[in-house]
């Protein structure tokens, strides 16, 4: 084999390896683009699901007002609670279902993504602030009764137990879009 007949074959080769390489990084890139997308859609369909619960919750606590389980005042907290949360939720699944990976840069996904959360901890907080006063009137009213008092301590261990479990599952969700652009 002569030189000008090696060099053409070295030739060959890199064109190869430069082909396989650019398909690799392609098929990299759509599996990174199809793990945020499915991140995406796991947090659209939680506050999706989130926000249609909160005004059953809403009507549920209307039903307690009926028949007398709560007073009305009570009710009335457990119903701002829950159009609070729903609109918060309702804002957060419309705002994330327009992330559009097709359109926006990563760039642009990673500090949307940023912001949806630092919103999610938002209204959070202004949820647990009206949670406390909401848990201490619940108590008060049903400190004479032990049974409904063990029935409003468990529900507030389970209800702990299921947001903290779905704030960590969100939050790992939020970090697979942010760490997109890393």
């Amino acid at each position: 084999m002569d030189p000008e007949e090696m060099k053409q074959q070295w030739n060959d080769l890199n064109k190869r390896i430069e082909a396989l390489e650019d398909a690799n990084s392609w098929q990299i890139d759509r599996m990174r683009l199809s793990k945020l997308k499915t991140a995406q859609d796991r947090l659209v369909s939680t506050y999706q699901r989130f926000s249609i619960i909160a005004p059953l919750m809403v009507l549920l606590s209307l039903m307690w007002i009926e028949n007398r389980f709560i007073g009305p005042t009570i009710a009335c907290y457990f119903m701002v609670f829950f159009a609070i949360a729903g609109f918060m939720d309702l804002y957060l699944w419309k705002s994330l279902k327009r992330l559009d990976f097709n359109t926006m840069g990563v760039e642009t996904i990673a500090e949307q993504a940023r912001f949806y959360r630092k919103r999610h901890h938002l209204f959070q907080v202004i949820l647990i602030i009206i949670a406390i006063p909401l848990l201490t009137m619940l108590i008060i009213h049903n400190i004479n009764d032990k049974y409904m008092l063990a029935g409003c301590l468990c529900g507030l261990i389970i209800v702990v137990l299921v947001g903290l479990n779905a704030y960590y599952r969100i939050m790992n969700d939020y970090r697979e879009l942010i760490s997109s652009y890393r």
